[in-house]
């Protein structure tokens, strides 16, 4: 019998240090709330929100020595493998005897990424609760429905038992949320399932592999859930299920939500099939208060969609998705770049039809990911498909798609679109974090002070050694006064975050006072080691070969204007010139084409001298944050944490 049970969810990388992760842990949630009705003397911790979605790795190791679980249990998703299985490894250094399971989508017998690793020795396929249930009773791994064992010394080849144990009934006190599993306080919206199941087989998704019907849920029981969220004042509603009109009975249910939502108190989200909507079940979608809805078009060619195994109808979706246009509600149309059978040409023509449909203001366009245990990696020879080997696993190339096309299709939709379909964030530049109010960012049910920012000013200072509570993305920004002598202390603590948070997802800002050196600069790159991590291969998918995880923006003086330094370094590098005086005319010419950096006095009167002149961008940015979530509120932002900063 396990005493105490650690399920862990790392959240999505970012590159932004302040932007809010949506890191729920639902799988996590559901497997304590069904086991823990059977096993009482078990405790069944959840990784708290701050460890998994902010704080660096080695907080995480604090965290487990705290509480000191013998079994770990880790959800593994396309996002989080590569650091889940770093971090398992260091675990089972530290504490040999401990039992690790693994489960969650990336857990296949098809995942050669999973199967090579050193860590991994069994896991469990496709839903959980049941065979966890059965592990935690002690019977043998190799006799659970869903297990995949490795091939070892002692085993010849692997073991699959595939998944033929699912669950068919869902009571009340076995849902997460209304067990009070789930930390609903970082989070403005909930998230349930009305159905598992999927009744659609479609080559690129895995979700199909592991439902062969549909399992609604107690429709009776969505009452309870909204009430929960309206006690807690959470107005956003995602509804989970991969297609949420292709279900039985979805009229009778559509009906009961709307009767419990007839204040519009909620707001719903969701992912469906528009081609299946009739005239009267998209008005009543309205009549729910769906804010937004999800609709896969992934492309218009006839020939893809057949080889996709999809099934629906283009012509229907974009019809459909316009009259739910016209009902104001918000559709996110979807379109895959690089699937099988499809070419450069083709995709342009089903980007310029979203395009001349008013279809795209709210458009993703993904790079295929060839997800193991779907069709299109099983059978990857048979449709001529190439994909790279590491998460995010994307498509390569196919016999009709090169990877040049790929990347240019890509950059068609981008400028046809005028949209960045992959997110860089503007710098934290700003130091000065006084007159914020807490309630405006994200909270989480902890004293924990995450750091965000390091500011450097005193190079005597060695404190920096010491930190805790660092952010697993962190700006260290350099006050450099004295490029020669200042440069040589920098480099040691660049060596000492390298050697000691190599994981780390970094912006590095070097602030030159006054004069600046080009050899200075290239002296302190030199020390920044650039480490290929899930991040940039995903980058790379949208703009090629490139490196995210280590950004670097330059502040020179505003001296360097017009000099051939600043133009070079421009070509490399963001830079962004120093103002500390509000220079009307100097801002409004320069701002046009150059980033800027205000500090000093005069920073509530530039604000308003570019919010007046619309000039408010990433590229304008204020040290005193509090103008920066001001501009946020006007160029649109997504929700953050609040910013701790340390000085040394």
């Amino acid at each position: 019998m396990y005493k105490r049970v650690l399920f862990t969810q790392f959240g999505i990388p970012d590159l932004d240090t302040l932007e809010y992760k949506s890191n729920v842990p639902l799988a996590a949630g559901y497997l304590a709330a069904f086991s823990k009705k059977k096993f009482s003397k078990t405790e069944f911790i959840i990784t708290p929100r701050i460890v998994t979605d902010i704080l660096c790795e080695k907080e995480f190791f604090k965290f487990v020595d705290d509480i000191k679980p013998d079994l770990f249990l880790f959800s593994l998703y396309i996002w989080n493998i590569e650091k889940t299985l770093r971090v398992s490894e260091k675990l089972k250094l530290k504490y040999p005897s401990v039992k690790i399971l693994f489960g969650g989508p990336e857990v296949n017998p098809d995942n050669d990424f999973l199967l090579s690793s050193n860590i991994f020795e069994n896991g469990i396929v496709g839903e959980g609760e049941i065979p966890l249930n059965e592990f935690l009773s002690g019977i043998p791994i190799e006799n659970i429905s869903g297990a995949l064992i490795k091939a070892s010394n002692t085993l010849t080849k692997n073991i699959y038992n595939p998944p033929n144990k699912i669950r068919t009934t869902f009571e009340l006190d076995e849902n997460p949320y209304l067990e009070n599993l789930i930390e609903d306080t970082p989070d403005s919206t909930m998230y349930f399932e009305t159905v598992r199941g999927c009744p659609f087989k479609c080559n690129f998704c895995y979700y199909n592999k592991v439902y062969d019907k549909i399992i609604p849920m107690n429709t009776e029981h969505i009452s309870h859930y909204l009430d929960y969220a309206r006690e807690r004042g959470i107005h956003e509603i995602f509804l989970l299920d991969p297609s949420f009109n292709a279900q039985p009975n979805f009229e009778d249910l559509l009906d009961e939500l709307i009767r419990l939502n007839q204040d519009n108190f909620f707001e719903f989200s969701t992912e469906l099939r528009a081609d299946l909507l009739t005239e009267d079940l998209m008005k009543k979608l309205k009549k729910l208060n769906l804010a937004d809805a999800e609709i896969g078009l992934q492309t218009i060619n006839p020939d893809v969609l057949m080889i996709m195994n999809r099934s629906s109808s283009a012509e229907k979706t974009i019809i459909k998705a316009k009259k739910m246009n016209n009902l104001k509600i918000k559709t996110k149309i979807d379109l895959i770049a690089g699937l099988p059978g499809d070419n450069l040409i083709s995709f342009k023509k089903t980007v310029d039809r979203v395009f001349n449909e008013n279809l795209h203001k709210d458009i993703q366009v993904f790079r295929l990911s060839v997800l193991s245990g779907t069709e299109f990696s099983v059978n990857r020879d048979k449709y001529n498909i190439k994909a790279y080997s590491k998460p995010p696993y994307f498509i390569e190339s196919t016999d009709t798609f090169s990877n040049v096309d790929i990347l240019s299709a890509i950059n068609y939709a981008r400028e046809k679109f005028e949209i960045d379909l992959y997110y860089l964030p503007q710098f934290l530049l700003s130091s000065n974090f006084k007159y914020l109010r807490k309630n405006k960012f994200v909270k989480f049910d902890s004293d924990i002070k995450p750091v965000h920012k390091l500011t450097f000013k005193n190079y005597n200072s060695k404190s920096y050694k010491d930190l805790e509570n660092l952010s697993e993305s962190l700006v260290l920004h350099f006050s450099i006064s004295n490029p020669e002598k200042d440069s040589v202390i920098i480099t040691k603590i660049i060596d000492h975050f390298m050697t000691e948070f190599p994981f780390n997802t970094y912006q590095f800002v070097f602030e030159y006072t006054n004069n600046f050196t080009e050899e200075s600069l290239l002296n302190l790159l030199k020390h920044i080691d650039l480490k290929t991590s899930y991040i940039d291969r995903d980058a790379s998918g949208y703009f090629g070969d490139c490196s995210v995880t280590r950004r670097i923006a330059l502040i020179m003086n505003k001296k360097y204007y017009d000099s051939n330094i600043y133009r070079d370094m421009c070509n490399d590098f963001d830079v962004f010139l120093t103002l500390d005086i509000c220079d009307e005319d100097f801002i409004i010419e320069a701002s046009e084409e150059n980033k800027l950096y205000f500090k000093g006095n005069d920073q509530e009167k530039i604000f308003k001298l570019l919010k007046n002149n619309d000039l408010l961008s990433e590229f304008t940015i204020f040290d005193l944050f509090k103008f920066e979530y001001k501009k946020f509120d006007i160029i649109g932002s997504g929700r953050l944490y609040y910013p701790y900063s340390i000085e040394i």
